[in-house]
């Protein structure tokens, strides 16, 4: 959901200056009800205190049972409502609101200290929310959001007003009062029209249903989706022909129910942009009925939720990958997973290359969307590695440590990093609209990068694609200097075990002597001098055999100290 900071007189100082009488005429000193929900006290006092104006009245609640008692007594402009209550929740509370006529077409405007996921966001809308508050309140914000309300209210009411006075009045007698009041109107409805023209996270839209097309298109449709209200409504297959085949039925049952039905709808579906590119957007509509019950209008919203449908991928995505990460410490197979994982959920294709220290990066995993197209990866690094001093962004990665992006990439930058002619077709051939290398850090080091590459002229990389790669980045490099360490330690047992097996079978002879010796000792067998020297020299070579051991104890641990001195050649 977009904030907006602008104050209510900014707001107002940026429309037309006809609007802005309008504004003052219509406003006048009459006060709206404004209801105020939240079991915290602190909560509405702080609300109450930035929304302190003369012609609010601002009515307060602490529960959701107590805030439906007074939505039966008095009418409001716009109902804050808190999410998180003990009992009756907000989106509890709104979908009673929505059940009953005389408060369904109250717009709420959640408020919520939770940040909002996508999921929260989603069931706000589909509870009837309109609008999202985060705490701590920020006073610019809560103000103009409800102003823009507040104004709605205002409008909604002089056109009633005027609508009655029209109705009630005798034409004859009553003329020239009967023009002026339809001019009114006329004038509260265009200002109507302007309010809505002004909110700027989604479009609006009123669809004519005897006629089968738009009647109305809010302003913002040209800035979200890249085309002007006049598309919209000049062709009345225009915006059913810009959502993909396969999500059409879901948005035309929608409509098609709230026409014959009179029911309010809500789905989500994928929207083609101008440029080409897809979105994902909510699409809610609220059908209105003429005096004899046939639902003539369609009121509706269409907004983009694909930040919260690309939020929800990444972090399945980064799921998944953790999840492939762990499954082993054979790196060689797991980076073979990881990067058809990449490809295609965040590339169209990958390449995994590894720092050697002195040398050039040796590439250990490639992936393409099309097998035969990976295979001539595979083949161009066999005939085209990686050269000292070539110009590359790989070693711009590795050297520097920061990510390269390219969000696009001519045919002059990939010529200038190609070796010869037969190389650049190739490249060509495997398509390289956008491009980011991202290194793979660890402990203070590089151990190498992975580049992402998309071929799609539509797709190019954006700095939250970098943020995603580079997070991706971590979980793979620790899982490969963990795989490292587990390589190093597993090479460090085998040492110690051949040492130990050279060690034992070494002491056994020392030993073997030792108790040879004892034996002609204690049979008198021999001269004790003589066994002596023999159980001394034995005990001399297990000393040295322990020494060497403890030697190897140290060389592990990493303490082991060397004396240097001077030694005659002779006797070394």
């Amino acid at each position: 959901m977009t904030h907006s900071t602008e104050t209510d007189a900014g707001r107002q100082d940026n429309l037309p200056l006809d609007a802005r009488d309008r504004i003052r005429t219509v406003n006048g000193n009459a006060k709206v009800n404004i209801l105020l929900v939240d079991d915290t006290r602190a909560n509405l006092l702080a609300l109450k205190a930035i929304l302190d104006r003369p012609d609010y009245n601002l009515i307060t609640a602490t529960s959701g049972q107590e805030a439906l008692g007074h939505l039966l007594r008095e009418e409001f402009a716009v109902v804050l409502l808190d999410v998180m209550m003990p009992d009756m929740n907000g989106f509890t509370v709104a979908t009673a609101m929505k059940s009953r006529e005389r408060t369904r077409y109250v717009p709420i405007i959640f408020v919520t200290a939770i940040a909002k996921e996508s999921k929260d966001v989603y069931r706000g809308y589909a509870s009837g929310g309109v609008d999202y508050i985060q705490k701590p309140f920020q006073p610019e914000i809560v103000r103009a959001k409800v102003s823009v309300f507040v104004e709605l209210f205002r409008y909604r009411k002089e056109i009633e007003r005027q609508a009655e006075i029209i109705r009630n009045s005798e034409r004859a007698q009553f003329l020239e009062r009967e023009q002026d009041a339809r001019l009114r109107a006329e004038a509260a409805e265009q200002h109507y029209y302007d309010l809505i023209n002004w909110v700027d996270h989604a479009v609006l839209w009123e669809y004519d249903a005897s006629a089968g097309k738009f009647a109305f298109v809010s302003k913002r449709s040209a800035e979200i989706f890249g085309y002007s209200p006049e598309d919209w409504v000049k062709d009345a297959r225009f915006f059913i022909e810009r959502i993909p085949v396969e999500d059409r039925e879901v948005f035309e049952k929608m409509v098609d129910a709230a026409v014959r039905l009179g029911q309010d709808g809500r789905c989500e579906h994928r929207l083609y942009r101008a440029d080409g590119s897809i979105l994902w957007v909510h699409s809610g509509v609220n059908p209105r009925k003429d005096s004899q019950g046939r639902v003539t209008l369609l009121w509706g919203l269409t907004l983009d939720i694909t930040g919260f449908k690309t939020s929800e991928a990444n972090q399945r995505f980064l799921a998944q990958a953790s999840a492939v990460l762990s499954s082993s410490l054979d790196f060689s197979s797991v980076i073979e997973k990881i990067t058809h994982l990449i490809v295609p959920n965040l590339a169209d294709w990958c390449v995994v290359d590894l720092a050697v220290p002195g040398g050039t990066p040796k590439r250990i995993a490639v992936a393409h969307r099309s097998p035969e197209k990976e295979k001539w990866m595979k083949d161009l690094e066999t005939k085209y590695p990686l050269k000292i001093g070539q110009e590359s962004p790989i070693f711009s990665a590795i050297e520097s440590g920061q990510p390269v992006l390219w969000r696009s990439v001519p045919d002059s930058v990939v010529a200038s990093v190609v070796q010869d002619e037969a190389q650049l077709q190739v490249i060509r051939e495997l398509q390289m609209a956008s491009l980011m290398v991202i290194p793979l850090k660890v402990r203070e080091g590089v151990l190498g990068t992975i580049s992402f590459v998309s071929s799609s002229p539509h797709r190019h990389f954006t700095d939250e694609d970098v943020k995603l790669a580079e997070e991706l980045a971590w979980h793979v490099a620790f899982a490969m200097d963990n795989a490292q360490l587990y390589q190093e330690a597993k090479q460090a047992a085998a040492i110690r075990e051949d040492v130990l097996a050279i060690v034992s079978h070494d002491l056994k002879n020392p030993l073997s002597m030792i108790g040879m010796s004892a034996m002609l000792l204690r049979e008198g067998k021999a001269d004790p001098r003589t066994i002596g020297e023999r159980i001394h020299r034995s005990v001399d070579k297990m000393s040295r055999l322990i020494s060497d051991l403890l030697d190897m104890a140290r060389i592990e641990a990493g303490q082991l100290k060397v004396e240097t001195k001077p030694h005659q050649a002779q006797k070394l």
